[in-house]
């Protein structure tokens, strides 16, 4: 399950999975970035809070901004998935 988390200005979206189990038995979620470019689409993926990441296509200005975004939201986009997602009012 992917949870969304943020949409910015720019389309760029920021999702969050719902808690997985590593071999060793430690949990993790994935946090993923995702912009819209003119031939497809950068992205960036962090195991968290294990952060391990896999980088396609983003200048190390991104780089440096999901990375500092992830440190501020990571703990609260775990806490949600660990709860079992958001939940949304309709």
């Amino acid at each position: 399950m992917i949870y969304p988390y943020v949409t910015l200005n720019d389309e760029t979206e920021i999702t969050f999975s719902k808690v997985k189990t590593a071999e060793d038995g430690h949990e993790y979620i994935d946090i993923c970035y995702e912009k819209p470019v003119f031939d497809g689409f950068i992205s960036a993926v962090c195991q968290y809070p294990d952060d391990n990441w896999t980088i396609d296509g983003l200048s190390q200005p991104q780089i440096d901004w999901i990375k500092d975004f992830v440190k501020h939201n990571g703990d609260f986009m775990l806490f949600l998935a660990t709860d079992g997602g958001p939940v949304y009012d309709e």
